[in-house]
């Protein structure tokens, strides 16, 4: 890999453990710039220096990530005791219990909003129809006491 080489984004990725959102990332920041144009796919392109500086400037591992198949070169994580996993298991399901009771509310408080809203229309309604009437009623009001002038 030398440092004039130009790749596609992926293949840096790759080479780089890191992931292609990590050097769009890098790009977004001015960490790293992008090569002017795309290969022949239409992937973007970055020259590997100056990508090889940034990545070695965080302090996360430069070393490739394994590829399947591959056995990772870190220890295995120690599972969690018996009594751990228990107390997770116990709070899961106090927080599945709480999240179902807080379905269940909004569940109740959304038909509540309907009943209050079909309500409030019938309300307008009857206040359009008191309206109508009223109006109608000064209307005949108005004409009589007019015609009889």
């Amino acid at each position: 890999m030398t440092e004039d080489e130009v790749v596609a984004v992926q293949e840096a990725a790759r080479r780089l453990g890191r992931t292609v959102d990590t050097l769009r990332r890098w790009r977004r920041s001015g960490v790293i710039a992008f090569e002017q144009g795309t290969d022949e796919k239409g992937r973007a392109l970055v020259r590997m220096g100056p990508l090889l500086a940034a990545a070695a400037g965080h302090a996360k591992e430069t070393r490739p990530r394994p590829s399947l198949g591959q056995t990772p070169t870190h220890a295995p994580v120690p599972a969690a005791g018996q009594g751990e996993l228990d107390a997770v298991r116990a709070h899961l399901a106090e927080v599945r219990a709480e999240r179902d009771e807080l379905k269940a509310q909004r569940t109740r408080l959304q038909s509540d909003v309907d009943e209050l809203r079909r309500l409030l229309e019938d309300s307008r309604q009857r206040v359009a129809a008191l309206e109508k009437e009223l109006n109608g009623g000064v209307r005949g009001l108005l004409n009589k006491a007019f015609k009889r002038s």
